[in-house]
């Protein structure tokens, strides 16, 4: 759905990714990266997912942090919403680092992507992979199509969306 919105709350929507997401989020990512900070890596990529699905799904009675999640799961890779259908990756993984330290099943955090790593989160041989490089590589290529359906599509429910949220209204 395409709606013509004025070019000070498009500047708006570029200023903060551009502060925000390609600043701050991308740098600090790419610090624990270098820093081989693995549990670091994975616990900040899951809880930006939920931050960036929060632009895309504000907060309500009915958005749940498991659903503010979900909602950008599609923009980083269709094996994240099927391992999310079959296992939600919320529960297992974000929550696990976050509340727990570790991923609640059996799981390793590895840095590196392999050559045929097709997605970022792995299930293989009752064992649970999160590889952060894949996991990063998808999550920007999904920032990027997010970005682009709000800047250059200028879709009208996402940018109703990112101005509805909180957090937002107090950046601007």
């Amino acid at each position: 759905m395409k709606f013509k919105y004025s070019n000070k709350d498009i500047t708006i929507i570029s200023n903060f990714f551009k502060e925000y997401i390609f600043g701050f989020i991308y740098h600090d990512i790419d610090a624990v990266i270098d820093g081989k900070a693995n549990f670091l890596a994975a616990l900040g990529l899951l809880c930006y997912t939920e931050f960036l699905g929060g632009l895309i799904s504000p907060r309500d009675s009915k958005n749940i942090p498991k659903k503010r999640f979900a909602s950008f799961l599609p923009y980083i890779g269709k094996c994240y919403v099927i391992l999310n259908k079959n296992d939600k990756l919320y529960d297992i993984f974000r929550c696990g680092l976050a509340h727990e330290y570790f991923i609640k099943r059996s799981a390793s955090i590895v840095m590196y992507k392999g050559k045929n790593t097709r997605c970022g989160i792995i299930f293989k041989n009752d064992h649970w992979y999160f590889v952060v490089e894949k996991y990063f590589d998808d999550f920007r290529h999904g920032v990027k199509k997010y970005y682009n359906r709000l800047v250059v599509e200028r879709n009208k429910k996402l940018i109703d969306n990112f101005f509805a949220t909180k957090s937002i209204n107090k950046w601007i």
